[in-house]
């Protein structure tokens, strides 16, 4: 009987460690969501300022070509 009471207590006692480092791991997992959607947006931004900027870039050797034809 003893034994009986001293396994289901282990098992409690695991199921309960159980528990407790899966509450861990859905937080650390939200914590890195967070991670990776600030990073994303991080990039998302460098990347529009990159394709504005290189659209200038086009647009005034377009405006440079343009200039050499008419000439």
């Amino acid at each position: 009987m003893k034994s009986t009471k001293g396994k289901l207590r282990q098992a409690i006692e695991s199921q309960d460690h159980a528990r407790g480092t899966e509450a861990s791991l859905v937080s650390e997992v939200k914590v890195l969501k967070r991670y990776l959607k600030a990073i994303t947006n991080f990039f998302d931004e460098r990347l529009e300022h990159q394709r504005s900027k290189q659209e200038l870039v086009w647009a005034a050797k377009l405006a440079a070509k343009v200039r050499e034809k008419e000439e």
